[in-house]
């Protein structure tokens, strides 16, 4: 599943710095601050990227001493290039809770971030765990057979101390079938096989038959995630070109995020009335 949600960032950054170059003839690029992007997943590899924001351009940085520490023990990542960084052992988080610190040196200042492992979702279950939709067909013009139906699905879950959530939608077919055919008509680009909700401290949600693409089975994915994971999704959805304020970050003497999530999944099957 592809986490990042930092494309919008690093466009809202690459004009920032650019500005700021302009105002200044003296500021070298060069010394522009990284920007990392990073989440722990209990029993999952773990990863870093880094990147180095120019005025025009990113570039992948490939030579820092990347390590993470816990406070008991010091992990160093291995460079696989593209500004790629894991660990030897695929697993790194066995346990919710304790901190854990990011750490390298770009232009002899030290980079650091911290996070903490939150819980495990608790209670995770859907209204439905299997669905009828009706087909749109588009096949002799308008109007469509078939239509758009209103029901929903509500998910819930234990939220008591107020944590952030956000559920994801991940088809699971290898090929597929469209449950609305107009792309097959107009040749467009073929949807996308996964949604998301936004973060919410609210225990429950709903999401409506509409949102899904696909027939198919799909894992149903709830994370629990930190409040900076929160506070940069928000920000995102808020800014525009036309708005350049410094971005969120929580990382010291650099950019972007590092955060910790855990998760827990159902399954839904979609099908065909």
């Amino acid at each position: 599943m592809n986490m990042s949600i930092l494309n919008k960032f690093w466009y809202l950054v690459i004009v920032i710095l650019f500005m700021s170059s302009c105002s200044d003839d003296n500021q070298s690029t060069s010394n522009s601050p990284l920007v990392v992007e990073a989440y722990l997943h209990i029993n999952r590899p773990f990863k870093v990227t880094v990147s180095n924001l120019t005025a025009v351009t990113a570039t992948d940085v490939d030579n820092l001493t990347v390590t993470v520490s816990n406070g008991e023990e010091t992990i160093f990542l291995n460079s696989i290039g593209d500004g790629l960084y894991r660990s030897n052992d695929n697993i790194l988080v066995k346990e919710e809770g304790g901190d854990y610190v990011l750490n390298f040196m770009d232009n002899n200042k030290q980079v650091t971030a911290l996070t903490v492992v939150p819980s495990r979702p608790e209670n995770f279950q859907l209204s439905e765990y299997e669905i009828e939709i009706e087909p749109i067909d588009f096949g002799n013009g308008f109007p469509p057979r078939g239509g758009i139906s209103n029901e929903r699905i509500e998910l819930t879950w234990e939220n008591q101390k107020k944590g952030y959530y956000f559920t994801y939608f991940e088809n699971l077919e290898d090929e597929p079938e469209r449950i609305n055919n107009i792309q097959n008509m107009t040749g467009g680009a073929a949807p996308t096989r996964f949604f998301r909700s936004e973060p919410t401290q609210e225990s429950s949600t709903e999401i409506r038959y509409n949102q899904f693409e696909y027939y198919g089975k799909y894992n149903v994915i709830l994370f629990h995630v930190n409040a900076d994971y929160a506070g940069l999704y928000k920000e995102q959805e808020n800014s525009s070109s036309l708005n350049l304020t410094s971005p969120f970050t929580n990382v010291v003497n650099g950019l972007g995020i590092f955060t910790a999530i855990h998760s827990d999944t159902v399954v839904l099957n979609v099908k065909k009335p």
